[in-house]
């Protein structure tokens, strides 16, 4: 197995992941006390999830053989992508997900993670990976 399709295996797995964690129904998830609403534990746990997504979506196009994904065009594209996959998520918990509910600070929370994965992703990690 090649280094490009276990990155591949990460990432469909984490789309998977991500996917089961926002399907648990509202009654599933942690009680929200004064401490985790201060922190609002919840949108970084949004933020860390997008931010790991995008991270490794750009490590696999790093990785990969085909000359298109290592195009900065496609590589945006992606990350819209994951933007878009955040907002489908939430509308999906709205009609779908028992006890949940439709937040937009949820998905500002997703596109700040997807878009802190790809800066983190350009400024420091694409320097330092050999080919």
């Amino acid at each position: 197995m090649t280094n490009s399709f276990k990155t591949l295996v990460w990432v469909i797995a984490e789309i998977l992941v991500i996917f089961i964690i926002m399907s648990m129904p509202g009654n599933k998830l942690p009680a929200e006390n004064s401490f985790t609403y201060a922190l609002k534990v919840d949108k970084i746990v949004h933020i860390v999830l997008f931010f790991v997504l995008s991270y490794t979506l750009l490590l696999y196009f790093k990785k990969s053989d085909k000359k298109y994904l290592k195009n900065k065009r496609f590589q945006i594209i992606a990350i819209i992508l994951c933007i878009l996959y955040g907002i489908l998520l939430e509308f999906y918990q709205k009609l779908f997900a028992p006890s949940r509910s439709f937040d937009i600070a949820d998905m500002l929370a997703d596109a700040i993670g997807a878009i802190f994965g790809f800066l983190f992703f350009y400024s420091y990690v694409n320097k330092n990976i050999n080919k």
